[in-house]
């Protein structure tokens, strides 16, 4: 979703009052197997694609096949998977990357 807001913008060291186009974002919280796992911005049109490929490049699932259920209601995305553990162990990983 877009909507146009009024902006200045620098155009060769002059601001210009215009209106320009801005993306909408807003926070999707996704749990998983009743846990939360974690809070994205998203674009709204879009969720159950990110979500998705979220949870196979955190290698939570392998396919789609693993989804048993996706509910996205409001900010909130409920996904129940056939290996939780992954879950768990993917939060784990992430929380240790992060680590120096």
């Amino acid at each position: 979703m877009r909507e146009r807001f009024r902006c200045l913008k620098l155009s060769d060291g002059v601001l210009l009052g215009s209106k320009d186009w801005v993306v909408e974002e807003v926070p999707l919280s996704i749990f998983i197997n009743g846990r939360h796992f974690t809070t994205a911005m998203i674009s709204p049109e879009m969720s159950e694609e990110f979500i998705i490929g979220n949870l196979f490049s955190e290698r939570i699932i392998g396919s789609v096949q693993e989804i048993e259920s996706l509910q996205i209601e409001e900010n909130t995305a409920k996904i129940v998977v056939k290996s939780p553990l992954k879950a768990l162990k993917s939060k784990k990983n992430n929380r240790e990357r992060m680590r120096w």
